[in-house]
């Protein structure tokens, strides 16, 4: 009835992880989802994508504040960040650079 446990780094994984959050903000789940992204960066601590996931549920949900630090945070892991590749940090790059300049650009 269960996972064996041998299989539960695959089911509770960053991956995973990432997408039963992003579930939840498709629900309209946004305080939930925040949570576990919250979580998911405690557990993988050293994941730009952890703390873009989190900085996306974050502008989601208005919390600009939050969202400009989580996506500044994210910058700064990306090039210690190796499990993503090359092209993978250009790609997060981008968008973490392009969310800064749009939640900078709307600040008050």
């Amino acid at each position: 009835m269960y996972p064996d446990s041998a299989s539960w780094p695959a089911l509770l994984g960053e991956a995973a992880l990432n997408r039963a959050a992003y579930g939840m903000l498709g629900e309209g789940r946004r305080s939930e989802a925040i949570a576990l992204f919250e979580w998911i960066t405690v557990l993988h601590p050293d994941s730009a994508n952890a703390r873009d996931s989190l900085a996306e549920a974050c502008e989601s949900a208005g919390d600009t504040a939050a969202a400009v630090v989580h996506s500044e945070k994210a910058l700064a892991l990306l090039e210690a960040d190796r499990a993503l590749d090359q092209a993978g940090r250009d790609r997060l790059r981008t968008i973490l650079t392009e969310r800064l300049e749009r939640l900078k650009a709307t600040k008050p």
